[in-house]
Parts: structure tokens; C-alpha cells; sequence
């Protein structure tokens, strides 16, 4: 049977990541605790509503592929997420163009809502206008009348709630169709992709190094030191301890180390017990001291190695993709 409402849960940012497909993106933990992802969805048509909420606050680059578009901003009032450096909200909503590089920042508990809509309702929005399609793959942000951007988001979570308490409504075609024309009819109040003055992209310098920083970061298996970081960016130290605080609120020092024990935890959720020592994969990660390293491994997954690697191996999430076909 066809899945139209449910939800997700994913408890590493390594199965969150996997979960958000189609899009293509690199989740970055920044405070230390449980990871835990909470997503609730719903399919109308042939786009797809989600709502989603995560324990730790977390950075994330990435895009969408191409044939989507997606409309997001903060679920509640007040409650904006940092969109390519510009809060998110009823006003200025988070805009993602097919292959448009974007970085985002979502705060520990603070729950946003998204709209996922294929390439092909946009051309029914904008009758086959190609230049306002194309012009749309210039921004990050798409600026809105406040009033129908906040219904817009406030129709979004009634549909979440709704459908939720209620999803056999959804397996009526009457029904998804009123949902879908709905939507279409906010989307084109709002004038959705004829907009003159949506937000233009642009990233200040230490935004543009910590974007450098976290994708360097994914390469890093070995212990290095911040100066030597920042020697490797092409960048004084300085501007590097800037950015992070600025946009993470951590040191780099504790960003290169949150991603090193996640290539340690991911690495021991992946094998089997006693595939391989907890010793050797801290190793080859750049742990040493492995009592410290334990300790630290606990504060930061709630469980030590030994209750990783003694778990069933992690099954694949569910993806949002899969509920578009």
C-alpha cells in the first residue's frame, strides 16, 4: 500500500543525512549528546510536506538534485533557522533550486517545516516560463508577503497535524486533490517564482571559511592541531576560532574531534560484533588515549563503543525520496 503519512526517526546524523534524500547533504553535529532526527511527513500528490526536528544542534551543506525545489522556514512563530545566513521565516523563506549549493544551521529542539515539490509544478505555476524558472536558481531565499508566507508555513503543519490523526482521509483521490490545489493556490498568491525581489546570495568571508572548514573536516581521520587547520584553509586562526563560534557556537578543536568519533561511531554501527577490535577503529581514527576517548565517545552517544558495536548492524532509514515513487 502506497505510504502517504508516517514518521521517521534516526538516531546518528549519518542516518539522518540518508533519510532527507533527495537531498544530497553532510550533517554536522556541533553540541554533545544523543543525536536523535524526528520527522513527520506527508505525501499530497506528488509533493511532500515534512516536519522535522532535531535533538542537537547541527550544520548541513549540501543541494537538491535536479527535478526539485523546496520552500522551508521555522514551524513556529519566532522560531527562524539560519538559511545561507539569513533567518528563515514567514518573510524571507528558505529557498532550495535544483543543484544550488546550500549550508543551513538548525538549533538543537527548534522544529522547521519544509515543502518538497518536483520541477514540474513549478512550470505549472509559471505556465512555462522558462527566465522566471531560471531566475529563481539565483537565490536562497525567496521574500514573500509576511501574512502569506506565515499561512503558507501555518497550512503546512495543519496538514502534518491533520493527516497525522486522521490518515485514511488521504487514501480518498478527492481528498489529496484538495489538499494539492490548496497548496497550489497558496504558492501562487504568494507569486511564487515571479517574485522581484527575493534575497540575493551572498556569503560573508568567515561564512565561506567555516563552509571550507566543514568539508575539509570530512577528510580528516588524523589528530591535527587548529593552527595547522587553519594552515591547510589558508587562513589565520583567528578567523577561523571567528566562524565557528560565530555560526556553531564551538572552538574547531571540538568540531575536528565531534567529527572524528562520528567516523568512529558510524564505523562500529556498520560492523558486525567482533569484526574488529574497538582499539584499531579508534586507531585509525587518531584516538590514543582509549580511556579518555571512551568517556568522551559516551558523553557525546549516550553509550560507550561496546554498546555500539554490540548493537544489530543499522538497518537503512527510510527516505524521503522513496515516498515520491
Amino acid at each position: 500500500m502506497e505510504t502517504l503519512v508516517g514518521e521517521i526517526r534516526n538516531h546518528s546524523t549519518e542516518e539522518q543525512a540518508q533519510a532527507v534524500s533527495p537531498w544530497e547533504v553532510n550533517l554536522r553535529q556541533s553540541t554533545p549528546g544523543p543525536f536523535l532526527g524526528h520527522m513527520r511527513f506527508t505525501r499530497v500528490g506528488d509533493m511532500l510536506v515534512y516536519r522535522d526536528s532535531w535533538s542537537q544542534r547541527t550544520a548541513a551543506t549540501g543541494a537538491l538534485p535536479a527535478g526539485y525545489f523546496a520552500l522551508a522556514a521555522g514551524a513556529k512563530a519566532g522560531n527562524g533557522i539560519d538559511w545561507c545566513g539569513h533567518k528563515a521565516d514567514g518573510q524571507l523563506l528558505a529557498l532550495a533550486a535544483p543543484d544550488n549549493q546550500i549550508d543551513f544551521i538548525i538549533p538543537a529542539q527548534t522544529p522547521y517545516i519544509a515543502l518538497l515539490l518536483p520541477v514540474r509544478y513549478l512550470n505549472t505555476l509559471l505556465g512555462g516560463d522558462e527566465k522566471q524558472h531560471d531566475s529563481l536558481s539565483q537565490f536562497h531565499h525567496y521574500q514573500s508577503d509576511p501574512a502569506l508566507g506565515n499561512r503558507l508555513i501555518a497550512r503546512l503543519n495543519r496538514i502534518i497535524d491533520h493527516y497525522q490523526d486522521k490518515p485514511g482521509l488521504l487514501a480518498h483521490p478527492a481528498e489529496r486533490k484538495i489538499m494539492e490545489t490548496c497548496l497550489l493556490d497558496d504558492l501562487a498568491e504568494m507569486g511564487f517564482g515571479h517574485s522581484q525581489d527575493p534575497h540575493p546570495i551572498r556569503i560573508g568571508a568567515r561564512r565561506r571559511t567555516l563552509r571550507r572548514a566543514l568539508e575539509y573536516g570530512e577528510a580528516v581521520r588524523d589528530k591535527i592541531s587548529v593552527p595547522e587547520f587553519a594552515a591547510r584553509l589558508n587562513v589565520s586562526q583567528r578567523t577561523l576560532e571567528l566562524a565557528f563560534k560565530e555560526f556553531l557556537g564551538i572552538t574547531p578543536r571540538q568540531y575536528l574531534t565531534f567529527r572524528r568519533m562520528h567516523g568512529v561511531h558510524e564505523e562500529l554501527r556498520q560492523r558486525q560484533a567482533g569484526s574488529r577490535c574497538i582499539t584499531e577503529v579508534a586507531n585509525s581514527w587518531g584516538f590514543g588515549e582509549l580511556g579518555r576517548f571512551a568517556g568522551e565517545y559516551n558523553t557525546l552517544f549516550g553509550e560507550l563503543p561496546t554498546g555500539t558495536l554490540n548493537r544489530a548492524p543499522a538497518r537503512a532509514p527510510q527516505r524521503l525520496i522513496d515516498l515520491l515513487h
